[in-house]
């Protein structure tokens, strides 16, 4: 996995681009043993497993860590996303059908029940499992591509995304209990 690291503006003065350099090594440095404990269960999960006095060839590796972890997350996530309207006036009845229609077919061209089963994914593992929701902006005729209808990332459109746990960094002087209290979360 490559790392990705969070460019500082030019436009910024040098005290700040000093701050944002001693923030970024910060959270750098306290990131560094979660990642590697990180990559030591994707290593697991991928199957790739360091046995010092045996031979490649030697190892036979059977997979339960993904099985059993695929059936928490179906416990734990929902299958069949729905979203239900209720109205006291009966003449808003039918845009409240409209509305409940709506949206319902946006969590679907989302794939908002995938992105959301792979956050708990991350979660069960990381510690921390990441949803992230925007609007991708229409773009012109020239940039517009042939499969953008099937993309969940359609233009002029809400999008929903599961970033990969080891591509965020957190403020190191967050909380563990409240990662909603950090300063900044790149």
């Amino acid at each position: 996995m490559s790392e990705v690291i969070p460019q500082i503006p030019d436009k910024l003065s040098t005290t700040e681009k000093d701050f944002w350099k001693k923030e970024l090594e910060a959270a750098r440095k306290w990131m560094q043993p979660k990642h590697e404990l990180w990559r030591s269960l994707l290593n697991q999960y991928s199957l790739k497993y360091d046995f010092p006095h045996l031979n490649e060839d030697q190892i036979v590796a059977i997979s339960s860590f993904h099985p059993k972890s695929r059936q928490l997350i179906a416990s734990i996530a929902f299958n069949h996303p729905k979203l239900f309207f209720t109205v006291e006036d009966q003449a808003e009845a039918l845009a409240a059908q409209l509305l409940e229609r709506a949206s319902n077919a946006a969590l679907d061209l989302m794939e908002a029940r995938q992105r959301v089963q792979q956050a708990i994914f991350y979660a069960l593992f990381c510690n921390v499992g990441w949803i992230d929701l925007g609007f991708n902006p229409p773009g012109d005729q020239d940039t517009e591509l042939p499969y953008v209808v099937n993309d969940s990332l359609q233009q002029d459109f809400t999008y929903l995304r599961a970033p990969s746990p080891f591509d965020v960094y957190i403020d190191p002087l967050t909380p563990p209990d409240n990662v909603g209290a950090s300063r900044y979360i790149f």
